[in-house]
């Protein structure tokens, strides 16, 4: 068991790697479908190692199962030689790339995506424990399952929507930012609405093969959830066109806001015992700062679309 658990998340570590490198040459859809893919392949293989009595080494011999072909996926993949088109784009404008002072380039971003990650992870990790303090066992099952079903729209978004950040670093011009911008929304719309359905189905699906308790209490958690984390997730394509424009910082624009109006809500419901307070304070407020960000991001993308226009014709 322990030497399973160690491989799989030694290959689960070499993914991540892999994927990154990807990133970097380019290959958005083929990383995103493979993600996809290997996301499934776990679940299925999890749930028939579950069936066939396997227990809980389950766990470590799907993220086997669901690793290999993607890994030999990648390597194989990447034994290709680099296309001309790649070594191309890293030629040109040596000019611009030689004024870059790319350590504090690299500070900036280390540290604002550090912010950023260390709140989304008190929103997508550290929930479970504060709803533990004032809910059932049941309650917090339910919870917790919901939460995993819901966050699927924002994983599929973020996984195929990676290109926002290229196109946004190669379109200059504040007509083609604009563009870029009302194109990613209706991407964003479609790959969102497709993982709420997507979602849907599989919660369906697991509760007719599972025996959950308290199934009211589970759909009305995973409604509540899949509707704020939908809205959260369509701050994904501005967040990813700002970042390839240079400024990963708006992204705490809302979220910073968000952890302080959610802490307080948390304050006043664990003051009441109340588990669905702290729920609805948790994900109510990252939907509505997440919404009035959504609002006015167009007009961050056209505002700093124009400075970067400006400083390119100085």
């Amino acid at each position: 068991m322990l030497i399973l658990t160690g491989v799989g998340g030694a290959l689960r570590s070499g993914l991540v790697v892999l994927a990154a490198i990807a990133l970097g040459r380019e290959r958005f859809l083929s990383r995103g479908v493979n993600l996809i893919a290997q996301a499934a392949l776990q679940s299925v293989s999890l749930w028939l190692l579950l069936e066939v009595g396997v227990g809980v080494a389950a766990i470590p011999t799907s993220m086997l199962v669901s690793g290999l072909p993607l890994l030999a996926w990648y390597l194989r993949d990447f034994t290709r030689t680099e296309d001309a088109r790649s070594s191309g784009e890293l030629a040109m404008n040596d000019s611009a790339i030689a004024s870059i002072d790319f350590a504090a380039e690299i500070k900036r971003f280390a540290t604002t995506r550090g912010a950023a990650a260390t709140i989304s992870l008190g929103f997508t990790q550290f929930d479970r424990w504060i709803v533990a303090v004032n809910s059932t066992s049941t309650f917090l099952a339910n919870y917790d399952l919901a939460a995993r079903f819901a966050v699927i729209p924002k994983t599929a978004l973020l996984t195929l929507g990676l290109g926002f950040v290229h196109e946004a670093t190669r379109d200059l011009r504040t007509r083609g930012i604009e563009n870029l911008a009302k194109r990613s929304n209706r991407i964003g719309i479609g790959i969102t609405g497709a993982g709420c359905i997507g979602a849907l189905a599989l919660s369906f699906l697991f509760v007719r093969i599972s025996n959950v308790n308290g199934l009211g209490v589970f759909f009305c958690l995973l409604v509540v959830l899949l509707i704020c984390n939908s809205v959260h997730a369509m701050t994904a394509p501005p967040v990813l066109i700002l970042t390839g424009m240079g400024k990963p910082e708006y992204e705490l624009v809302y979220l910073v806001p968000s952890a302080i109006t959610g802490v307080i809500g948390i304050v006043v419901s664990l003051y009441y015992s109340s588990a669905w307070g702290v729920t609805l304070s948790i994900w109510l407020s990252l939907a509505a700062w997440s919404a009035i960000f959504i609002s006015v991001a167009p007009r961050l993308i056209r505002h700093e679309g124009t400075t970067r226009h400006r400083e390119l014709a100085e």
